[in-house]
């Protein structure tokens, strides 16, 4: 196999640390990681709420991922951070804050680095699939029911 048939076979990806097992995301997804700063949750009571920032003159809702799963949501840590995804699919969102434990890391994801997993799938619709990448367990979420998820919230749903 040639290097530009070994590339074809890549995708770009971003591991997201959140409570119990990293998402696996695409690159493309992400638009930004920003510090962590506490969101006004003004009023909200969701799991997985966290509230609105201001974000490049943008009310950006946040989220926990965990927390919409109805995991503890770890705080506390210097390290965390906001990672701002684009909403890409039916909701009038333009983006989407997502809680991290840690900033995310950059991957390089081909076939052999992922096998299946299906008893580390939890029972929500949030999570497509259970994997483990290079070894260590991570979930894909659905990205657009996230975002569904959120838009909910933000309406007051």
């Amino acid at each position: 196999m040639n290097a530009a048939t070994a590339h074809s076979h890549e995708m770009r990806g971003v591991l997201l640390p959140v409570a119990s097992r990293p998402l696996l995301l695409p690159n493309a997804a992400v638009a930004e990681v920003i510090g962590f700063q506490v969101p006004a949750a003004e009023g909200r009571s969701h799991p997985g709420w966290l509230g609105f920032l201001d974000w490049r003159g943008r009310r950006l809702p946040v989220t926990s991922f965990s927390g919409l799963l109805g995991e503890t949501d770890l705080r506390g840590s210097g390290r965390q951070r906001i990672v701002v995804l684009n909403a890409l699919g039916e909701s009038d969102l333009d983006y989407i804050g997502l809680h991290a434990l840690a900033s995310p890391r950059l991957a390089r994801i081909t076939r052999r680095q992922i096998q299946p997993d299906p008893e580390g799938l939890p029972e929500s619709d949030l999570v497509t699939a259970a994997l483990r990448f290079e070894g260590l367990p991570a979930w894909v979420p659905d990205l657009d029911r996230l975002e569904a998820r959120v838009a909910a919230m933000v309406a007051g749903d």
